[in-house]
């Protein structure tokens, strides 16, 4: 099927890794910033919010999300 010229300009290529892999980091930052007590209650929550929307883009592009890191808790 061939595109017209209106449907070529809503077209965006892309190398599916580079995007895959910048919302992984994206993904992972914002983890960080939610996991980090340090961090004020308002920052956490917008963190989440923002894991939220990485996700929700990854999905929409490569139907999957990223795993949950696996946590290590050490026996207290």
């Amino acid at each position: 099927m061939k595109m017209n010229e209106k449907d070529k300009r809503n077209v965006i290529k892309f190398a599916e890794k580079n995007v895959k892999d910048y919302l992984d980091s994206c993904i992972v930052i914002w983890r960080d910033k939610r996991d980090n007590m340090k961090n004020s209650k308002e920052d956490r929550l917008m963190a989440v919010y923002y894991i939220d929307a990485y996700q929700s883009v990854r999905m929409s592009l490569f139907n999957e999300q990223k795993e949950a890191a696996k946590r290590i808790f050490s026996k207290g």
